[in-house]
């Protein structure tokens, strides 16, 4: 029952600490074997939201309901208010990503995308600038499953499956890996791709 414009927030500062707790073990991983460690991550995290719903919710897969979400005197209820709400944050998110790979991190983060030893004989500390990276994308991920949380009216673990996950991976392959608005892309045809089928 917290107001809207405090969850949200609190929602991206949790999934950067579970980012950083994911990130930890997976620093020793490359490539696949890394998709496979954060895929396996899936499982755990899962049974821990399980039982977190199980305790705080009706039961252990009817989830929680939540009331639609309001900013001020505006109500976010309705598709339409959704679309222009959740479009002007996507446009928002996709500028202010596309300026971050422009400085210092976003430039490490490229080098390790590339050559990792050679970045790393470049001086950049691997480490950090990997644990950067996860806890970033796990505050993005949380804020926008607490979007869709208020969107559907409940929260519930039971949405986030491993199809879900190899779906999402899918659309960064099919859009572009290392281009954000490839990944935009991807999501866009990924997600008509059922409709158009």
């Amino acid at each position: 029952n917290m107001p809207f414009v405090l969850v949200v927030p609190a929602a991206a500062v949790t999934g950067a600490m579970v980012g950083f707790v994911v990130g930890l073990p997976s620093l020793r991983f490359r490539g696949v074997y890394l998709a496979i460690s954060t895929l396996a991550m899936h499982y755990a995290i899962i049974f821990i939201c399980t039982k977190y719903q199980a305790h705080f919710g009706a039961s252990a897969t009817a989830g929680i309901t939540i009331a639609d979400p309001s900013i001020g005197p505006l109500r976010l209820n309705g598709e339409y208010a959704w679309y222009y709400f959740l479009l002007g944050l996507v446009m928002v998110v996709t500028i202010w990503c596309i300026n971050l790979v422009r400085t210092r991190p976003g430039r490490a983060w490229m080098a390790i995308r590339d050559r990792d030893i050679a970045a790393e004989a470049l001086g950049i500390n691997l480490t950090r600038y990997k644990l950067m990276a996860f806890m970033l994308s796990a505050a993005l991920a949380s804020v926008a499953g607490s979007l869709a949380a208020y969107y559907t009216n409940v929260v519930t673990v039971e949405r986030y499956t491993l199809d879900l996950a190899v779906i999402y991976i899918a659309m960064i392959i099919v859009g572009g890996m290392g281009s954000i608005l490839g990944g935009l892309l991807g999501a866009v045809f990924i997600t008509l791709l059922p409709y158009g089928i």
